[in-house]
């Protein structure tokens, strides 16, 4: 798909491209892995803070109960965009077998 002097690498093109080579199918996972990381992974380890009772690190959230619909909104960060299932197959360095493990997000 060309447009102007330039071909396109949108999701749809590189969705149909896959079917002819292995390249298009790396493109879509590594934006895919990338755009998680960018959007939920790293701006939330920013805010990982120590619980001194738990001895562990929690991602505390700014509370809004007082929104226009009657919901409450959580910002800073905004954990209600963190998908519900996303996975993404990592090698574990403890691990001697050298298997990949699945580690949800």
């Amino acid at each position: 798909a060309r447009s102007s002097s330039r071909f396109s690498t949108n999701k749809d093109v590189l969705a149909r491209l896959s079917k002819l080579h292995a390249l298009p199918v790396v493109l879509l996972e590594w934006r895919r892995i990338n755009g998680a990381l960018a959007k939920v992974v790293f701006p939330l380890r920013q805010e990982l803070r120590e619980h001194r009772g738990l001895a562990m690190a929690r991602v505390q959230c700014l509370v809004q109960l007082h929104t226009a619909t009657g919901r409450i909104a959580l910002t800073e960060p905004n954990v209600q965009n963190v998908p519900k299932r996303f996975s993404i197959a990592v090698d574990d360095d403890n691990d001697d077998g050298g298997d990949d493990v699945d580690r949800s997000v």
